[in-house]
């Protein structure tokens, strides 16, 4: 399928061929008190939209005030992602929490950097 997304005023396309993307997301929590950690490892892509809400809003039924996602394993985020990741950031805003992002790398470091969405997150 083709998609074309605007990000920020960028727009972004091309073709989403969601059986060759290889490395679908995966993730682990780590749950604290109020504080949550996501461990994410992979890709964080359009075909994993619907698993990512899913493990944000049980996140959510858990109590979990502030919210953590580390990104040291993350291979790949597409613009969706990025749309995920803010998603994860006003929701827990939501709850009157604190939210960051820790250890991108990588090809997701350069990602954050040419779409200015490390201006839109606290980065650690």
């Amino acid at each position: 399928m083709f998609i074309s997304l605007k990000f920020y005023g960028l727009i972004l396309s091309g073709w989403c061929d969601n059986t060759n993307l290889g490395n679908a997301m995966e993730y682990s929590t780590n749950k604290e008190g109020d504080s949550t950690a996501i461990f994410l490892k992979g890709r964080l892509t359009f075909a994993d939209h619907e698993k990512f809400r899913k493990l944000l809003a049980e996140i959510g039924t858990q109590g979990t005030k502030n919210l953590v996602i580390d990104l040291k394993a993350l291979e790949a985020i597409d613009s969706v992602g990025l749309g995920l990741l803010m998603i994860a950031r006003d929701d827990t805003e939501e709850r009157k929490g604190r939210f960051a992002l820790r250890s991108p790398q990588g090809e997701v470091k350069r990602i954050f950097a040419i779409s200015k969405a490390e201006a839109l997150f606290t980065i650690q």
